[in-house]
């Protein structure tokens, strides 16, 4: 009872003074597939069932192979309809990319029409995620090498914490297992650093340090982080692995509290969104636009599901 109280709160408080949307649609966004793949692109399956388990829908936001003006004009229509995005985990370029290049557009789009009309976009980064976010920020690459693969922590909470829209309302069974228990799952090898963090002035003044840890050799980074004025959250560990990553031999938590992490930061992101008052057209518009147009391909070697895309071209273009 106080778990679905606590939840109803939280919901309650986020969409204070928005109307709320009890239809959200999540973008997540495509990045360049690894080696071996069966297509270009691709997304991890665990983000969209983590976004649709706190009651979104989710639409695959797809590359490019180059963002020319079609291109951008799809991206900027993609915009209007959906409630937010969120910047995947992954292995891609984070300046050079599509992967990149598509994130600045949603980037700039949330931030101008913050500034214009008042209206909220949410973005969430996930690991390759955060490490996107910084470099959106600051327009250039300031991470450091780190060792911090399949490395499970607790977090080191900030002063800035309590006064966070992430953690400043975390429910006492949310708060005591993500400061005392391995429940954040790291997977990067590269991190920010608090020393580059504070040189950087832009970072310093748009976004907020709420977490830190610390690497198997003893370096510090920045594990989670907000924006002041906008609703932009960034996490270097992995909230979604908890509930729907099951490699057998990391060190993945799947214990109820880190389940419970995993529930509660899905259900704040998803809240936030359903302050957007962007809508597709109409029911059709979003039935061909979500992710349950296309079929995922399970692993059965590693555990891992995967949706592939191949690059947009002209043809697939339906929105």
């Amino acid at each position: 009872m106080l778990i679905v109280l606590g939840i109803l709160l939280q919901v309650a408080v986020l969409s204070k003074g928005f109307p709320v949307n009890n239809r959200p649609i999540i973008g997540v966004l495509a990045q360049e597939s690894f080696k071996g793949a069966p297509a270009a692109t691709y997304i991890p399956t665990p983000y969209i069932k983590w976004l649709e388990s706190a009651g979104a829908r989710v639409v695959p936001v797809r590359l490019f192979r180059e963002n020319d003006a079609k291109a951008v004009s799809y991206y900027k229509n993609l915009f209007g309809f959906i409630n937010g995005i969120l910047f995947p985990g992954g292995g891609v370029d984070i300046l050079k990319s599509q992967f990149a290049k598509t994130a600045m557009i949603f980037y700039d789009l949330a931030i101008t029409e913050k500034n214009k009309c008042g209206d909220l976009f949410p973005i969430w980064g996930t690991c390759q995620g955060f490490e996107l976010i910084s470099a959106l920020v600051s327009k250039q690459n300031l991470l450091t090498s780190v060792d911090a693969e399949n490395l499970p922590l607790p977090l080191n909470f900030t002063p800035e914490a309590a006064r966070s829209s992430m953690f400043g309302s975390l429910p006492e069974d949310v708060y005591k297992p993500l400061k005392t228990e391995n429940v954040t799952a790291n997977y990067h090898h590269w991190g920010l650093t608090p020393t580059n963090f504070s040189q950087n002035k832009d970072l310093r003044s748009v976004m907020k340090v709420l977490s830190t840890n610390t690497d198997r050799n003893g370096k510090e980074f920045i594990s989670s982080m907000e924006a002041y004025r906008y609703p932009v959250y960034a996490v270097q560990w992995h909230p979604e692995k908890n509930n729907f990553v099951w490699m057998a031999k990391e060190n993945i938590d799947h214990d109820a509290h880190a389940v419970r992490v995993s529930q509660y930061f899905a259900d704040f992101f998803v809240a936030q969104a359903r302050k957007s008052k962007h809508r597709f057209p109409d029911v059709p518009s979003e039935n061909q636009a979500v992710i349950n147009n296309y079929h995922p391909v399970f692993d059965k070697k590693t555990s891992l599901e995967n949706y592939f895309f191949e690059f947009l071209n002209e043809t697939a273009i339906n929105i």
